[in-house]
């Protein structure tokens, strides 16, 4: 745990290629000080990330690199609400971002994260996305009925979209939903959508099969598409 502010701007290594994973919580929103936090395994481990006290946003830009097969997984974990507020990218397509936890929290994105080439996995708790290119350029799958991402900017971009958990898209916001890669994104959503946002889909300009299905009940829906 880092629990107060640093100044040191050299950046933050966190090696996941042990095979027991590893974490890092961090106490202040200063405490990686000014340098980027650099997420490295080549075998997919796995790396936590959490916040040791609630209201935290983290400045630092995150680099996911995969230094073999297979890059990094990096779980948002903990017990407190927090916000990236830096960018994301990756050097791959390989490594991932998950929220998956026993307590269900917040995680907010706010940086313009179209450096980051992965997918994104929530099972349980709320992907805030306030930033148009929040979510990267790689497919969000919500997993079940308690995984939600949710939406603060006026227009998000989703590469793919997949499971049934919900989606939030209050008045205001037009999403466009850019499945012209069918052969890599993903776009079977049988979850809820809720609000008065609009929904722009670009489709692949040669037919493809699954182009988008949407199966949910989405009555509460009341934007166009």
């Amino acid at each position: 745990i880092l629990n107060n502010a640093n100044t040191y701007t050299g950046g933050t290594l966190l090696n996941a290629n042990t095979s027991a994973g590893v974490a890092l919580a961090f106490g202040d929103n200063a405490a990686l000080g000014t340098g980027a936090l650099t997420v490295a395994s080549g075998n997919g481990g796995i790396a936590g990330l959490q916040a040791a006290a609630g209201g935290l946003a983290l400045p630092n830009s995150i680099m996911l690199t995969n230094t073999g097969a297979t890059g990094p997984r990096l779980h948002f974990t903990g017990a407190n609400d927090f916000t990236l507020s830096g960018n994301i990218s990756s050097n791959d397509s390989t490594p991932t971002l998950t929220l998956n936890n026993s307590t269900p929290i917040n995680v907010t994105l706010t940086g313009n994260n179209t450096g980051f080439l992965g997918n994104i996995f929530v099972t349980t708790g709320t992907l805030n996305l306030f930033n148009d290119n929040a979510a990267g350029l790689g497919t969000v799958y919500l997993g079940s009925g308690g995984a939600a991402i949710a939406f603060n900017t006026p227009a998000p971009v989703l590469y793919g979209l997949n499971g049934s958990g919900s989606m939030a898209l209050p008045g205001g916001t037009n999403l466009t939903l850019d499945i012209s890669d069918a052969i890599t994104h993903d776009s079977n959503f049988g979850g809820l959508i809720s609000g008065g946002g609009n929904i722009s889909v670009i489709t692949p300009t040669a037919p493809a099969a699954n182009i988008l299905n949407l199966s949910g009940n989405n009555v509460g829906y009341t934007g166009n598409i």
